[in-house]
């Protein structure tokens, strides 16, 4: 789900490229518990269909988890090492 050409995209194989990634959906404190979050994570994720993934990963902040689980997606516990 790369929107972008060049050497990048062709070294990937097909089932990394079906994983897209939502970043930074955020609400302003005045504009939240109106559905705007919600609203937001729906059409990022029509995108990605449109791109042709299968997966949508995110990283949620704790007050959007209960959003993000209600449209379906599954809390899991990653961990990560910096190197």
């Amino acid at each position: 789900c790369q929107r972008f050409a060049g050497l990048y995209p062709a070294i990937l194989t097909p089932d990394v490229r079906r994983y897209g990634y939502l970043w930074g959906v955020y609400v302003g404190p005045d504009y939240r518990r109106a559905g705007l979050g919600r609203r937001l994570t729906e059409r990022c994720v029509a995108a990605l269909r449109e791109l042709g993934c299968t997966h949508a990963l995110l990283h949620a902040a704790p007050p959007g988890v209960s959003v993000y689980q209600k449209l379906g997606f599954t809390p899991t516990n990653e961990m990560r090492l910096t190197l």
